[in-house]
């Protein structure tokens, strides 16, 4: 692990990543092709030697990184970075009861920020879909990776496929999206950019990337909130009761 950062000794509360040595990062690059990463501000320490990565394997199409961080609870917390496959339905079902499985210790506490590439399928406290369906009556050659056709039927209206979020945020354990916990205001996480011709996204703003948090840390949160500005993706900020 690293000693005391830049960031710290200028006090700035940036996001960044740092988690290991250079001489380390180095030989950790050279031997895998995909890459996932975790960013923390200075006032949370990594835990030394927490530090996993799962990549292209039979676990994840593209890759998972986790470590265990000291954020002033008396437990180290777990925090993942992951990214799933937006082009097979099924596998992208299949490796969310993967991700969950490194969640399976009833006191644990963290999380997973993650390009799920679906939408979440998680309810807001009356039961309804907290996020409006992108792909209602829509007709798109891309829809065939998003939404559940029905065999048959050729001129059934497709249904968007849910599935990987519901498995997510059942009880007990799961991971739940705390925006839909509080049921905040909708911000959305993707599809607001153009391409290079200038053409926008195919299916306008909604939200692939989400945050899901263990039911510890989503019973005890108190304000979740989307920033932009990083890229084309999102930073979320979670606001916890004082313990």
């Amino acid at each position: 692990m690293n000693g005391p950062r830049d960031s710290q000794r200028r006090g700035d509360d940036k996001p960044h990543v740092e988690f290991v040595s250079a001489a380390l990062l180095a030989g950790f690059g050279a031997r895998r092709r995909s890459h996932v990463v975790l960013l923390w501000t200075p006032n949370v320490e990594p835990v030394p030697g927490s530090l996993r990565a799962y990549e292209s394997s039979n676990d994840f199409w593209h890759a998972l990184v986790m470590a265990g961080f000291h954020t002033g609870i008396p437990a180290p917390t777990r925090w993942c970075s992951y990214h799933t496959t937006p082009f097979r339905p099924e596998r992208r079902l299949q490796e969310p009861h993967r991700v969950l499985s490194l969640f399976q210790e009833p006191d644990v506490v963290g999380g997973v920020p993650a390009n799920w590439n679906s939408i979440s399928g998680d309810r807001r406290p009356d039961g309804s879909y907290y996020d409006p369906d992108p792909y209602l009556g829509r007709d798109h050659r891309k829809l065939r990776y998003q939404v559940i056709f029905d065999p048959k039927d050729a001129d059934a209206p497709k249904v968007t496929d849910w599935r990987a979020g519901e498995f997510l945020r059942r009880k007990p354990g799961g991971l739940h999206d705390p925006a839909a916990v509080l049921d905040t205001r909708w911000q959305w996480s993707c599809g607001h950019w153009v391409d290079a011709k200038g053409k926008p996204d195919d299916f306008g703003r909604r939200r692939i990337n989400t945050l899901r948090v263990t039911e510890n840390v989503a019973a005890t949160t108190r304000a979740h909130t989307t920033h932009y500005g990083l890229g084309v993706g999102a930073l979320y900020r979670l606001e916890a009761a004082a313990a």
